[in-house]
């Protein structure tokens, strides 16, 4: 891998708007964003960056063979930290007015 550096950020490549409806009925905004999928070094895997964004700032990053598989588990990997948030903050995350995160 690349001497412990944070994976860089190029392009998004896709993003997800959202709303966290607490129990009082307030709502806050969350931004899911994903990073264009690229190699950590030649011939080695590919890592895709995700940040969310509403639910206490954070960044992170997927790594998979190649880069298709980099993006779904930067996905799933969102879809979880995403439910344990919501669980966490006794929310619901709602899109497209409808409950759950779509993903």
């Amino acid at each position: 891998m690349n001497s412990g550096s944070p994976p860089q950020w190029s392009e998004v490549i896709a993003e997800r708007r959202l709303v966290l409806v607490s129990p009082d009925e307030t709502e806050v905004e969350v931004i899911v964003s994903f990073g264009k999928p690229q190699l950590v070094e030649e011939g080695g895997p590919y890592y895709c960056p995700l940040r969310i964004i509403g639910l206490g700032p954070e960044k992170k990053s997927a790594y998979g063979e190649d880069s298709l598989q980099a993006l779904m588990l930067a996905i799933r990997m969102a879809k979880a930290t995403l439910e344990h948030r919501a669980t966490s903050h006794r929310g619901v995350l709602r899109w497209a007015s409808a409950d759950g995160t779509g993903l």
